[in-house]
């Protein structure tokens, strides 16, 4: 099956494994995210949203990015000059146009901002859907991406249940879609939101409790 293991202690602490952690993003769902939708606020900027979002992550090798990066393509969206780049771990990334800031990244990020209160009034996505924010100076906007569920995900929780082991998600994605997913997959446990420092922390909180 093309899995080495490297010597056989490997093997025997297997045998003791108790707790199965999981990301969502690539492991459990396809990886494979679709833009499902650009969405402004006001309405009628969504052209201006998708172009920025585009140029910010043509950079980025994120799945998220992946999935708005080929929609800009296959939109054939022109690229806007942008400078000033930086990434921002675990919340998005920023950029200068002209004289203005652009932030793109995680709700609660943006949320911070000038733009909260609009943020505020705008609920929060269906469960499925992951999102991803765009500010600038007088513009507010999210795209829409849904990330399939992979076909072997189901089988391969009910086995790890099956051999009485608990099965957790760590993911940065929303509380909702977390849940979302818990409920199709049956899983023991979600936690949702994370920071990848914050995944460590769980996982190193699970070692600790044995």
């Amino acid at each position: 099956r093309g899995i080495l293991f490297r010597g056989g202690a490997a093997v025997q602490k297997l045998a003791e494994v108790n707790v199965v952690a999981l990301d969502k993003t690539g492991t459990l769902t396809t990886g494979e995210l679709k833009v499902e939708r650009v969405e402004s606020f006001p309405p009628g900027q969504e052209p201006e949203i998708a172009q920025l979002a585009y140029s910010l992550e043509r950079l980025s090798s994120h799945p998220l990015a992946r999935a708005i990066t080929r929609y800009g393509k296959q939109q054939q969206l022109a690229l806007v000059e942008l400078g000033q780049f930086e990434s921002v771990t675990g919340l998005g990334l920023k950029a200068r146009h002209g004289a203005e800031s652009v932030l793109l990244g995680r709700r609660e990020w943006l949320a911070q901002g000038p733009q909260a209160k609009v943020i505020a009034q705008v609920p929060s996505t269906e469960a499925g859907f992951s999102e991803v924010w765009l500010t600038r100076a007088g513009l507010v906007g999210r795209v829409l991406l849904r990330d399939d569920i992979r076909p072997q995900a189901r089988a391969v929780v009910k086995d790890l249940r099956q051999l009485s082991l608990r099965t957790v998600v760590l993911t940065g994605d929303r509380q909702a879609t977390g849940e979302h997913l818990k409920n199709q997959l049956g899983l023991d446990d979600v936690r949702a939101e994370l920071k990848p420092e914050q995944k460590v922390e769980a996982i190193n909180s699970f070692t600790q409790q044995g």
